[in-house]
């Protein structure tokens, strides 16, 4: 059978360098005389080719990126003039998000995930550890080739939070405190002996798993694991509250497990006075309070026994759909102490009761999927406030139709009361995918880049730089955003040329789209 692939590739191989019709003939006829049972061994074999190649150029990338960090601080401090002190501070004031995409949906099993996530890195090795390491690799290797790639069955919203705490566990959970060891090791190179402080969030992770019900989306955030949302109609309010929970006993088992290794660690038998008194006052009260073991288990006894407050209920204005846009802000700002409810938006209630159950650690941001006007934002702020939710998320507007968004972002700034919620900080996500169905990609990034152009704009006016989330916006695309080598601003002529370009495309593009009978069959054969 490894004779079978071989040939195969080969075949390919010579076509794509000469691309010779016989060469191709040659491999169609070989290809079509197979049986089903070699036409799965040759599928899988080519299945698994680009996955152990791209992590093999991951792994390599990843070993030359080493040190890099150390070359960026060099350069803000020699070539951009900045002292260390400065470097440091800004480091301390920032967070990188990293974002998890994988769906509910996802149809690669989670076995086959790990294995794709086992890397092995050759670094001062006798040849009988190079030996044991080939053979570990092609154990790897061929467990991954025998491992059925395709879920059978739809996975749950909760069996996804499973294994994507899993896939967390495997790389981040141990790759994260090699990166901030690397980033004080940088700080020495630059003079700063200082740590970066242990609750300085320079990363912190998202996902896309249990939050979004059909346009409602909630961020949910483990303890310092984990931020979850996802795009699934099976998503209920109880699912989010699930996986919520399944996160947060997830991350608790996780620092369990690390205190657990760092009791036989510290087997040091003299400490100073500061260690002894801090030692003996968290044995004093570990023997009442264990909060770690606390949060574990009252995550566990929730999962198990449900809700533990009975959900809230009022009644909503039948009309509020028929209201002008000035009529339901009028409406809401008037009415930020008490909400309606029709069984239209029983869900919608029950999530914000969730909200309000769960600790305020368990929650990141509250996502508007495709927000079109102030309303939209004041009504998740009064909907919070009517269901007690102690600690409010902050609420982030998702604007796809990217014309609505500057008038909409305007207003809101020009009402006191929103102002004073805010506290000179406002996040706004801009949505691509939809836009780019609708006219196409050229289009879709032209007027993409305009809309933040407008909005940076109004963030300036309103909050002003410093208190701008600058970092919601691309560098690359926004010049006056970027505080290092910033890229040339587009001139007059540039934009005239882009806006008649993209009459064009949007010309060209919506009639293939749409009205092309073949471009259906096309797609499905491309995909």
């Amino acid at each position: 059978m490894l004779g079978l692939v071989q040939e195969c590739y080969e075949l390919s191989a010579e076509y794509d360098g000469k691309h010779d019709p016989q060469k191709l003939e040659e491999h169609g006829s070989m290809l079509t005389s197979l049986d089903a049972g070699d036409s799965i061994v040759v599928t899988k074999a080519f299945s698994n080719m680009p996955n152990l190649a791209n992590l093999a150029e991951e792994v390599q990338i990843a070993y030359r990126r080493r040190s890099k960090l150390k070359k960026t601080l060099r350069k803000l401090v020699g070539q951009l003039n900045k002292s260390p002190q400065e470097v440091f501070d800004a480091l301390k004031n920032q967070t990188v998000d990293l974002v998890l995409t994988a769906h509910p949906t996802q149809s690669v099993r989670r076995p086959l995930l790990q294995k794709h996530a086992s890397t092995i890195e050759y670094q001062q090795i006798t040849p009988d550890d190079k030996q044991e390491l080939d053979e570990a690799l092609q154990r790897e290797i061929q467990a991954a080739f025998r491992t059925d790639e395709i879920r059978r069955t739809q996975p749950t919203p909760q069996d996804e939070m499973r294994a994507g705490m899993s896939y967390f566990h495997e790389t981040i959970w141990k790759g994260v405190p090699k990166f901030l060891r690397r980033v004080d090791t940088a700080l020495k190179n630059i003079g700063i002996n200082e740590r970066v402080p242990y609750n300085a969030p320079l990363i912190q992770f998202s996902s896309w798993m249990g939050g979004d019900q059909d346009g409602l989306k909630v961020f949910l955030k483990a303890p310092m694991v984990f931020d979850v949302h996802a795009s699934n109609p099976r998503v209920t309010p109880e699912v989010t509250r699930d996986v919520c929970l399944l996160a947060r006993m997830m991350a608790a088992k996780l620092y369990f497990a690390q205190i657990e290794d760092l009791m036989f660690e510290l087997s040091m038998w003299r400490c100073n006075d500061v260690v002894r008194a801090r030692a003996e006052e968290l044995h004093r009260t570990s023997k009442r309070e264990d909060k770690l073991y606390n949060t574990r288990e009252r995550a566990r006894q929730l999962l198990a026994n449900g809700f533990s407050d009975e959900m809230n209920s009022s009644e909503l204005l039948n009309f509020y759909k028929e209201w002008s846009e000035g009529q339901r802000q009028e409406w809401l700002l008037s009415e930020l102490s008490g909400i309606p409810k029709t069984n239209e938006i029983a869900d919608v209630l029950d999530t914000f009761n969730v909200i309000a159950e769960l600790p305020a650690d368990s929650f990141g941001a509250y996502i508007i999927s495709m927000a079109m006007a102030p309303s939209d934002v004041l009504a998740v702020e009064l909907l919070q406030r009517e269901c007690h939710v102690k600690t409010p998320l902050r609420v982030v507007p998702l604007f796809e139709k990217l014309e609505s968004a500057p008038a909409a972002v305007a207003r809101l700034f020009s009402i006191d009361w929103y102002r004073n919620r805010i506290n000179g900080k406002q996040e706004v996500m801009i949505g691509y995918s939809d836009s780019g169905k609708d006219a196409g990609r050229l289009s879709a990034a032209w007027q993409l880049y305009k809309a933040q152009e407008e909005l940076v704009k109004l963030l300036n006016n309103h909050l002003g730089r410093n208190a701008c989330a600058l970092e919601l916006f691309s560098v690359s695309q926004q010049p006056h955003l970027s505080m290092e080598y910033p890229p040339v601003a587009p001139n007059p002529e540039w934009r005239a040329l882009l806006d008649e370009m993209v009459v064009i495309a949007t010309k060209d593009y919506g009639p293939l789209v749409f009205q092309d009978p073949r471009f259906v069959e096309y797609f499905r054969l491309l995909t």
